[in-house]
């Protein structure tokens, strides 16, 4: 792995949520499945993944993934963020409460062409996709398991096994506590990079369609002992 410290965000800063959301955007510049939620303005997906950090700082977990950088001082080293993971407990979810949608997220859709509004702000998005999640990890659900909504490598750092260690320290963390880890892919090749840590295949939809187009979507799920 690159040459990285991962570690808790403790302190949500609106210099470090930008800083996070600048390597979402850089990460997903024309991912499908982001522009899917953004109706297609890529301009979108930063506040789109702004809104998520931010809730997931309130009621989940995030963690960051730092690179050592020389500062101005040649003597010296600055921490600076290359990566985020973004994890919800048991008995929460995404956006699921006013206090999280507060934190950027009606900021965010108020953006959106109409249609694509309406489908993110009423049941509509939440109750196919979560229809679709449960059924694919049961007996867990996504009330009883760690859902990870959003994992960002920053690309100058991708390929250097940072998204590796950062499921592998979820992994730790949640050692001895009969947690289950669950999250859904848009891409066969995501979904495969998954599969090869320890994550199994548990649901496929080809097309999981929105105003705006359509992504395959796949749900994995691994337990955690």
């Amino acid at each position: 792995m690159a040459n990285c410290s991962i570690s808790r965000l403790i302190n949500l800063t609106p210099i470090s949520l930008d800083a996070l959301e600048g390597i979402c955007a850089r990460a997903f510049p024309n991912d499908p499945a982001a522009l899917l939620l953004t109706g297609g303005d890529p301009s979108l997906i930063g506040p789109q993944f702004r809104a998520i950090i931010a809730a997931g700082h309130l009621a989940g977990e995030v963690y960051i993934a730092s690179a050592k950088l020389s500062s101005s001082d040649a003597h010296a080293e600055k921490d600076v963020p290359v990566a985020v993971a973004v994890w919800f407990p048991p008995r929460t979810s995404l956006w699921s409460t006013e206090e999280q949608r507060q934190l950027g997220f009606y900021d965010f859709v108020s953006k959106i062409e109409p249609v694509t509004r309406e489908w993110l702000e009423t049941t509509k998005y939440k109750e196919e996709i979560g229809k679709f999640f449960n059924d694919s990890i049961s007996p867990n659900t996504d009330v009883s398991s760690w859902v990870c909504n959003a994992i960002a490598i920053d690309p100058a750092y991708q390929r250097q096994g940072i998204g590796s260690a950062l499921i592998q320290d979820m992994v730790q963390k949640r050692g001895g506590t009969r947690s289950y880890l669950a999250l859904c892919a848009t891409n066969e090749k995501n979904a495969e990079w998954y599969k090869n840590r320890r994550f199994s295949l548990k649901g496929h939809i080809p097309k999981f369609t929105g105003p705006t187009g359509s992504v395959p979507v796949y749900a994995l799920g691994t337990s955690v002992e």
